[in-house]
C-alpha cells in the first residue's frame, strides 16, 4: 500500500449540510488528536476503530479525501505500521487544514 496524499481537498456538498459541517470538522479534529495519543501509546486497536468510524462519518458527509486517508488508517494500525499511520495522521491533519468546501445551491 502506498502512503496517504491528502487528495480530495475540495469537497461539493448540498446546502442542507452547510450547518452541520462545522462541527463535523471540529469532531474530526478531536479524533486526530485521539488517534495521535492512541499512536504514540501503541494502542493499534484506538487508532484502528477511528479510522473505521471516520472512513464511515467521511463517507456519509461527502468528505472523499478524508475518507481514503481513514481507510488507510485503519489497515495500517491493523497491520500495525507505525510509519504508515504517521503518514495518515499528517495527511489527515492537512487535509482538515486546506480542504475547501463548495455548498451546492438548494434547488439542484
Amino acid at each position: 500500500m502506498n502512503g496517504p496524499r491528502a487528495e480530495g481537498f475540495s469537497v461539493r456538498l448540498p446546502a442542507k449540510l452547510r450547518p452541520l459541517v462545522p462541527a463535523f470538522l471540529e469532531n474530526r479534529a478531536k479524533d486526530l488528536g485521539l488517534a495521535q495519543d492512541a499512536l504514540a501509546q501503541g494502542d493499534w486497536d484506538t487508532l484502528a476503530a477511528i479510522g473505521h468510524r471516520t472512513f464511515g462519518t467521511a463517507s456519509s458527509y461527502g468528505f472523499v479525501g478524508l475518507r481514503d486517508i481513514a481507510r488507510r488508517l485503519e489497515h495500517a494500525a491493523g497491520a500495525q505500521d507505525r510509519a504508515l499511520v504517521q503518514a495518515c495522521l499528517t495527511a489527515w491533519g492537512e487535509y482538515l487544514q486546506q480542504v475547501e468546501i463548495d455548498y451546492a445551491s438548494p434547488d439542484r
